[in-house]
């Protein structure tokens, strides 16, 4: 058994010497690519700006010392051509915000700062030379790194390559996930309950957890506590990017998938994590590449399982860049005790009072309480043998 902090170095390391199955590349129109992760670095078409704009409506005129009064020989719209005008000694144009500033010109006074009177321009306030002009290139040069492999166009992306005149852009390809859920008592949510028997929520919910844009969500089913059906499913699907069973991965005689997985050809990497819920989960690898976790059947141990190590190794291989969850500080509303040795992890709610963030946490019976557990929004990691109270800070973890 190990730390949890052994576990996110254990699977940095494996993602580390992966040989990537998602480096297969697909060119999509830049307009549909939002969400996806680029596969190829972006640099600079061209400076931004292209070219000496205005960052403000006004005149545009060449400083000096006792330029006030300017003759308007004209204005200089946004999309107009550069040096269209030319001002020159005690001459201006007015200028609007996003023009090209001639190149004889170089200062920009705001409107608000200038009288206009009969083709004339006086200065109402001084500026300093140089003042309310965007110049060529100061946000990027042409040829400047401008995104990496990995990168996921969000809509901030998705604007920066657009306004790059990017027509088409590498991407890399849909991430496969198969989900599968194990036990003799285990049913389709469709199927007539019998007499010991649970319906499967725990696949459909470890999918809608892991659900996301380029990725691609393959339910396998559920299948019985039998070892031959057990390898058959895992070792019919390593062509997958990553397989997730949850169920038969503790100690009891039923619990086969650990020896299933290495059957089916994975090497084990980890097995059973210093924490509750969730402390028998296995992780491990294939020589095609092809990652497996084993999360316990438990349905809220199979959440928290999938939220802490399940999420950031497919953001991973989304994204080309393995990172731990990221958690923040919030206030509780009310209190709480973990009387374990180990961390423990606890559902709550997020809610927000004064400013400040606040978290109420979930009451449930156990780690098999998945009604109450259902409204959820985030995990508190409570630390060993720790009594927190209301008004007291706690560690919340942060969605991705």
């Amino acid at each position: 058994m190990i730390s949890i902090e052994e576990a996110y170095r254990h699977l940095a390391e494996t993602y580390a010497g992966l040989s990537l199955k998602g480096s297969e590349q697909e060119t999509v129109p830049t307009d549909r690519a939002l969400n996806r992760a680029l596969a190829e670095d972006i640099t600079c078409r061209f400076p931004s700006p292209p070219f000496n704009a205005s960052a403000m409506d006004g005149i545009a005129y060449h400083w000096s010392e006792e330029a006030r009064a300017f003759r308007v020989i004209g204005t200089v719209a946004a999309g107009d051509i550069p040096d269209r005008l030319q001002p020159g000694p005690g001459e201006c144009v007015r200028i609007m915000t996003g023009a090209p500033v001639p190149s004889g010109a170089d200062t920009v006074q705001m409107v608000e700062r200038v009288a206009f009177e009969e083709g004339r321009a006086e200065l109402t306030e001084p500026c300093a030379r140089g003042s309310h002009i965007r110049y060529r290139g100061e946000n990027l040069e042409a040829g400047a790194s401008l995104y990496a492999p990995g990168t996921v166009i969000s809509p901030g992306v998705l604007a920066g390559l657009l306004s790059n005149g990017i027509r088409f852009v590498k991407v890399r390809a849909p991430l496969r996930i198969g989900i599968a859920a194990t036990g003799n008592e285990v049913i389709d949510f469709r199927r007539p309950l019998q007499p010991g028997q649970i319906y499967n929520s725990n696949a459909l919910t470890v999918g809608a957890l892991l659900q996301a844009p380029n990725v691609e969500i393959l339910q396998l089913g559920t299948f019985p506590d039998r070892m031959e059906e057990t390898v058959a499913c895992i070792a019919a699907n390593t062509d997958l990017d990553l397989i997730v069973l949850t169920g038969g991965v503790s100690m009891g005689n039923f619990d086969l998938v650990p020896e299933a997985a290495e059957t089916a050809g994975f090497e084990r990497v980890f097995h059973k994590i210093r924490m509750k819920p969730g402390k028998p989960l296995w992780f491990g690898k294939h020589s095609s590449g092809c990652l497996f976790f084993g999360l316990p059947g438990n349905p809220v141990s199979a959440v928290v399982g999938t939220m802490l190590y399940v999420k950031p190794m497919v953001r991973a291989l989304l994204t080309g860049q393995f990172r731990e969850p990221a958690w923040c500080r919030a206030v509780l509303t009310a209190g709480i005790r973990n009387r374990g040795r180990l961390p423990f992890f606890v559902g709550a709610e997020i809610l927000t009072e004064e400013g400040s963030l606040k978290v109420n946490p979930i009451k449930t019976s156990g780690s098999g309480d998945v009604l109450r557990f259902s409204i959820f929004e985030t995990l508190l990691r409570l630390n060993p043998e720790t009594e927190y109270n209301s008004g007291d800070g706690i560690q919340v973890l942060l969605p991705f």
